[in-house]
C-alpha cells in the first residue's frame, strides 16, 4: 500500500525544529548519567551528548531559518498578488470606458 502524505513544507520544518529540541532535551538529560560513568563508557558517552548537540542546534538553526525565510516570502508572495489585482482592476477599468 503505498499512500502519499501531503503535508506542507511549514509543518515539516516544525517537526523538525521540534526533533531538534528533544536531541538537545536528550543531550541535557542524559549529562547526570554520563557523571556518574567511568572508562570507555564515559568517552562513548561524551562522543554521543556531542553528537547530539551538534545535531540538534543544526536542526533548530536550519528549521528557524527556513521559518523565517518562508514567512517573509508569504508576505511578499501576498504583496505581489495584491498588486497584481490592482493592476489588473486599473486594466480592466481603463478598457471599460473606453
Amino acid at each position: 500500500m503505498n499512500r502519499k502524505i501531503n503535508m506542507s513544507p511549514d509543518f515539516m520544518t516544525v517537526i523538525r525544529l521540534l526533533v531538534g529540541i528533544y536531541l538537545l532535551y536528550i543531550d541535557y538529560s542524559v549529562f547526570d548519567y554520563m557523571l556518574e560513568r567511568t572508562g570507555g563508557e564515559k568517552i562513548a558517552i561524551i562522543a554521543i551528548m556531542i553528537l547530539f548537540l551538534f545535531s540538534g542546534v543544526i536542526l533548530i538553526f536550519t528549521s528557524a531559518k527556513s521559518l523565517y525565510e518562508s514567512k517573509y516570502k508569504k508576505k511578499d508572495d501576498t504583496e505581489e498578488t495584491e498588486a497584481e489585482s490592482e493592476q489588473e482592476e486599473t486594466v480592466s477599468d481603463k478598457k471599460s470606458e473606453e
